[in-house]
């Protein structure tokens, strides 16, 4: 069996990224607008980048951003995306959450991940439990 490896993004791999994010947005359980993928590249620029591959290509990342809290000058890390291809789950996002819990220590900030679809929400759920975060609100929206 082989397993994906995780590593920090290369440079050239930004643009691989654009397909698998696609296919996450057809996943969705919401109607959200169309990805940009040259503003997709821009913003996973301005984000500490690990992706998960298996054979040579990817199949699943975590972009982790800084940011402060709106109420104080201090910061967290939070998931600007967590995805990992749907026929690969399992280990790989185990690998990618881990590795974003070792960032966050290493910058002494604690970590936010966020829940952004309505679908598998139960298993999604477990997944962060299983994982040693808590839950601590939810996502609530109109409009989408």
């Amino acid at each position: 069996m082989t397993l994906s490896v995780i590593s920090e993004i290369e440079e050239g791999d930004f643009v691989k990224l654009v397909p698998l994010l696609t296919k996450m947005h057809a996943e969705s359980a919401l109607l959200l607008p169309p990805i940009d993928g040259e503003k997709t590249i821009r913003v996973l620029h301005g984000c500490v980048v690990f992706v998960s591959k298996l054979e040579g290509n990817i199949n699943g990342l975590i972009a982790l951003r800084q940011v402060e809290w709106w109420f104080s000058k201090e910061s967290f890390i939070g998931d600007q995306i967590f995805y990992v291809d749907s026929e690969r789950r399992g280990l790989a996002a185990q690998k990618l959450l881990n590795k974003a819990k070792e960032y966050a220590t290493m910058c002494g900030l604690p970590l936010l991940m966020s829940t952004m679809d309505g679908v598998d929400v139960e298993r999604k759920d477990a997944f962060y439990t299983r994982m040693h975060l808590k839950r601590v609100g939810g996502v609530f929206v109109q409009g989408l």
